[in-house]
């Protein structure tokens, strides 16, 4: 049975007749078994050494620690907890604000 005879790869996917069926290579930018998912994981988009995860409709970065945001580009600045005595850490554009605590004070409480 020639299984590829249908051309089931899709997007310009190469097919290759198995035994038990047909295998897909797939083109840059497609996968799954008959090249119909968008790999949006294909320009390496998370950085700082983020990791990329397909989803439906885009990709999701799992980002190292010191890092955040859609792509891991911005700097985690509470990463640390740098605000004592109780304070809550915001990240800031070009550092932190610490929220302190009845009673303390200062940059970081």
């Amino acid at each position: 049975i020639n299984y590829c005879q249908n051309n089931p790869c899709e997007n310009g996917g190469s097919c290759e007749n198995k035994d038990y069926g047909f295998t897909c290579t797939c083109t840059p930018g497609w996968l799954g078994v008959t090249c119909t998912t968008i790999n949006y994981c294909q320009s390496n988009p998370c950085e700082n050494g983020g990791s990329c995860e397909n989803e439906d409709y885009g990709f999701t970065c799992t980002c190292t620690p010191g890092w955040f945001g859609d792509t891991c580009t911005t700097i985690n600045y509470c990463q640390s907890n740098p605000c004592e005595n109780g304070g809550s850490c915001e990240n800031e554009d070009y550092g932190f604000t610490c929220t302190c605590t009845l009673g303390w004070f200062g940059d970081t409480c």
